[in-house]
């Protein structure tokens, strides 16, 4: 029974094969793997090139759900906290209350609306007034209010 040669060398009997193409491979060409599985340079290449292609894309798609998940935590954590309006924070109650009993009230949004940006409170100004203007339609003044709330 005669030994195949190796693929590369011709005159060198092969000791393995390369468990990617089945090449038949010498001692000095073969690369074991972390398995210790023999394979050839061109398949140790490429399967190292897929795992890194596949682990990098791996850490980028958790990072990427890290990131998103945790500036929706922030997002919801922020979103739920009642905001501090000090000696304002009866006026603004008040003005919250006169609104859900007659809710197109152009005077008292406006009111409400300036004495929240005042107090610095962009985000529930703009959430006010745009629960108005959906239910109430369009009121020009309030536009400078939205714009101030917006910077």
């Amino acid at each position: 029974m005669t030994v195949a040669p190796c693929y590369w060398h011709s005159d060198v009997p092969a000791t393995s094969s390369c468990r990617g193409c089945f090449r038949a491979l010498c001692d000095v060409c073969t690369i074991n793997d972390q398995h210790f599985t023999p394979r050839c340079a061109s398949c140790f290449r490429r399967r190292r090139t897929l795992r890194l292609i596949f682990g990098m894309l791996g850490a980028l798609v958790v990072n990427s759900a890290a990131v998103w998940g945790g500036f929706r935590l922030k997002r919801t954590l922020v979103d739920e906290r009642p905001y501090d309006y000090g000696a304002q924070m009866a006026e603004v109650q008040r003005l919250t209350e006169q609104l859900r009993k007659e809710p197109c009230d152009r005077h008292k949004i406006l009111d409400l609306g300036e004495l929240m940006l005042g107090a610095g409170d962009g985000r529930g100004t703009l959430k006010e007034l745009n629960a108005f203007l959906a239910k109430c339609g369009d009121y020009p003044r309030l536009r400078r209010v939205t714009l101030a709330a917006h910077m």
